[in-house]
């Protein structure tokens, strides 16, 4: 199960919740995501996401240049009206810099209507971009931005970690827990388009910095996201399942609320 809406989503809807408590296990990629489900009295085991290394290279940004990128997509949960706002403070102090935007969704013209209004420059919406062709757009740029309302355990930072780029994110759900703050990267309060820029020009402003936490990072990706550790989790969680007795399962779809 992996959802970032988790706590909303199994809180409105007993079909999820009576098709996860009919599972023989649940796994979520996260402890952020057991947390939540044990709120509504669902065990869960963490196994987490794994990341391609022979596709997403690191790459040490020496200098580091001052593109930016963010990658996700267009819709009021990621709140990327947060990052453009954030990178307006960013341009008044580093008019060189440039923001990369890929990603679709409904909130594709506001945000362009929004860039316009801030008078932005060097501002690029790409759309959406092939999986096979985003480790080179990684590769293309220096400083991961993100500001999510609600998340769970985003690929697109685990990518941004492996590819080497420094990462500023909103600490929105399961996030935190990925990246300590100035250990890996740099955290800011949800909405907090000022406290955003004030990360991404402290990064600009002192490189070895930036290249200390993606350092750091890419070592939490190679122990943490790599199939030789992960195989061995689900290899047990399918021994346990293979093991257990069978079970009778007698559920089906709850009828409408009266």
């Amino acid at each position: 199960y992996r959802n970032g809406e988790a706590p909303d989503h199994l809180g409105r809807s007993a079909i999820a919740r009576a098709a996860l408590r009919s599972a023989d296990r649940i796994v979520v990629p996260s402890a952020y995501l057991v947390d939540v489900l044990a709120r509504f009295g669902l065990e869960a085991i963490p196994i987490a996401n794994i990341i391609d290394f022979a596709r997403f290279r690191y790459r040490e940004r020496a200098p580091l240049g001052a593109r930016i990128l963010s990658t996700r997509n267009l819709h009021d949960l990621y709140n990327v009206a947060c990052t453009v706002r954030a990178f307006r403070l960013v341009q008044d102090c580093r008019p060189d810099a440039s923001l990369t935007i890929v990603g679709g969704g409904p909130n594709h013209r506001a945000l362009q209507k929004l860039c316009r209004e801030l008078r932005l420059r060097h501002v690029l919406f790409v759309g959406r971009v092939n999986q096979d062709a985003m480790a080179g757009v990684y590769n293309a740029h220096d400083v991961y931005v993100q500001s999510p309302n609600v998340d769970n355990l985003p690929n697109s930072v685990i990518e941004a970690f492996a590819s080497g780029l420094p990462v500023v994110s909103t600490a929105a759900g399961g996030v935190p827990m990925m990246m300590r703050h100035e250990e890996h990267g740099l955290l800011a309060p949800i909405d907090d388009h000022a406290t955003l820029a004030e990360h991404v020009l402290r990064l600009l402003d002192d490189p070895p910095f930036a290249r200390r936490l993606a350092s750091a990072a890419h070592e939490v990706v190679l122990r943490t996201y790599s199939w030789p550790r992960v195989r061995g989790e689900w290899l047990r969680v399918y021994s346990e399942v293979v093991a257990q007795p069978a079970r009778r399962r007698a559920w089906s779809a709850p009828g409408p609320a009266v």
